[in-house]
C-alpha cells in the first residue's frame, strides 16, 4: 500500500454481516456461461464516454445532472464505440444506444432462471457501468421522483466493496431486529455474479457508494480490485412524484436534498419541478 494512504476500512461478507434494513445480496445469483454472454452482449454495443467511467443506457437515458431519468425521453444519446472489454473508447465508431433492453441483457431472463430471488419485477431502465481498480462512485440515492422503490444491481467479473451511509439523525425501522440495528456505515462486499437488491430503508435513506481505492480488506484478508461491470436494472415511474415518509431526503418533496454530481446541493427547485406545475404532496 502506498505511503499516506489511509487503511482501508474493514469490509464483511453479507452472510456475517448485520445488513441494511431492506437489503438483499443472492450469490451466484448468475452462473459463469449467463456472466459470459452478459458481458459479450455488453461489450458488442457503443459505449458513453462523457464520465470518468464508461456506461451504457437502455430504456431511458439517464441524466446525471438530476441523477434521474426522465419518463417518455428514451435513449438517444452517441456512445462511443468499445475498442476491447477494458479499451477507453477513445477513436472508436459510433454507435446508436438502444431504446429498449436488448434480449441478451433482459432481466426476466435472467430472474426466470434463478432460483433465488424476489417475486417478479418489471425492470425498464438498466445502467451498465465499468470500474477499473481505484474507480468508483459518490455516496448516494436513488432518485425518489423518478425510480420506483426497488431496484437491484449485478456485478460481473469481479467482486466490489460497497459502502452503505446512514444520514445523522434519521431513524431506521427495522422492526424485530431492534437489537441488531446496524451502524450508520458500514461496508459490505458484493461477491462476482451476485446480486444485490435494495428495498425499503436501503433504498429510500440509506446512501450507498463505492470508495475509489486498489484493495479492500475483506474480514481481515487484503483484496486486490480487478476490472468489473455492473448491471443496475431500475423502474421508470409512469409520473414524476413521491410520498415516502422520509420529506428531508426526497428530492421531490425537498428538492434541497438532491446531491448533484457537482458537490451542490439543489437548492433551487429543479426545471421538472417548474414545468410539472404540481405541489408536493403533503
Amino acid at each position: 500500500m502506498a505511503t499516506g494512504t489511509p487503511p482501508a476500512p474493514t469490509v464483511h461478507r453479507g452472510r456475517d454481516a448485520v445488513l441494511p434494513p431492506g437489503l438483499m445480496i443472492e450469490d451466484d445469483f448468475i452462473t459463469e456461461a449467463e456472466e459470459s454472454a452478459l458481458v459479450g452482449a455488453v461489450n458488442s454495443r457503443g459505449w458513453c464516454t462523457t464520465l470518468a467511467r464508461r456506461t451504457q443506457h437502455y430504456g431511458y437515458r439517464f441524466n446525471y445532472d438530476t441523477i434521474g431519468a426522465d419518463p417518455g425521453q428514451s435513449v438517444n444519446e452517441t456512445q462511443s464505440k468499445a475498442a476491447g472489454s477494458e479499451g477507453s473508447g477513445a477513436g472508436g465508431t459510433e454507435a446508436a444506444a438502444e431504446d429498449v433492453l436488448p434480449a441478451e441483457l433482459d432481466f426476466a431472463r435472467l430472474q426466470g432462471a434463478s432460483a433465488s430471488h424476489h417475486p417478479q419485477t418489471h425492470y425498464n431502465q438498466l445502467t451498465v457501468n465499468e470500474y477499473h481498480p481505484g474507480m468508483g462512485i459518490s455516496p448516494h440515492c436513488e432518485t425518489h421522483s423518478c425510480f420506483e422503490a426497488g431496484f437491484c444491481s449485478i456485478s460481473l467479473l469481479a467482486g466490489i466493496a460497497m459502502r452503505f451511509d446512514l444520514p445523522a439523525g434519521d431513524d431506521v425501522d427495522d422492526g424485530a431486529a431492534a437489537a441488531k440495528t446496524p451502524a450508520p456505515s458500514v461496508s459490505i462486499w458484493l461477491p462476482r455474479r451476485s446480486r444485490v437488491t435494495f428495498t425499503g430503508d436501503v433504498r429510500l435513506v440509506w446512501k450507498h457508494g463505492i470508495s475509489k481505492r486498489k484493495t479492500d480488506l475483506v474480514d481481515g484478508e487484503v483484496i486486490p480490485r480487478q476490472f468489473r461491470i455492473s448491471l443496475t436494472y431500475r423502474t421508470v415511474k409512469a409520473e414524476r412524484g413521491c410520498c415516502c415518509p422520509t420529506p428531508t431526503l426526497c428530492d421531490y418533496q425537498n428538492p434541497a436534498s438532491m446531491q448533484l454530481p457537482s458537490g451542490r446541493l439543489g437548492a433551487a427547485k429543479p426545471s421538472w419541478w417548474r414545468e410539472s406545475k404540481k405541489a408536493p404532496p403533503p
